[in-house]
């Protein structure tokens, strides 16, 4: 989030959920914290520095690759920086949209839990 609590939003390039709305995010590598992995994952695909995180969520989830069901557990963090102007498309992102919580898109996102996330920090924004 930024410090008007709009959040940035990346188009998948790749599957699953090609071409669909998500937030910037992967998997933790061994040895790394959650904050961490957020950190580096939001550096590798929108090329921004985030700090001050705080807990949003958990959602339990499945990650279908290469024919394989993976349980997984999504965690989700607020992460703050103070603008989104040096954000840019990496190699996984096919383009970025700014959107104020209650402007989201909700038919446009990828993932059930991602919405999920995003309906739950909408909710917080609103009641401040």
């Amino acid at each position: 989030a930024n410090r008007d609590g709009e959040v940035l939003l990346i188009r998948r390039a790749r599957d699953p959920g090609r071409g669909k709305l998500s937030l910037p995010g992967g998997f933790v590598d061994p040895g790394e914290s959650g904050e961490e992995a957020i950190a580096r994952e939001v550096f590798e695909e929108v090329n921004l520095t985030v700090s001050n995180f705080s807990y949003l969520a958990s959602f339990p989830n499945e990650y279908r690759f290469q024919g394989v069901i993976y349980p997984v557990l999504d965690v989700f963090f607020i992460a703050r920086t103070d603008s989104f102007s040096g954000a840019r498309a990496m190699s996984e992102v096919q383009s970025l949209e700014i959107a104020s919580p209650a402007d989201v898109q909700y038919g446009e996102i990828a993932f059930p839990t991602v919405a999920r996330a995003l309906k739950l920090y909408a909710a917080q924004s609103v009641r401040g």
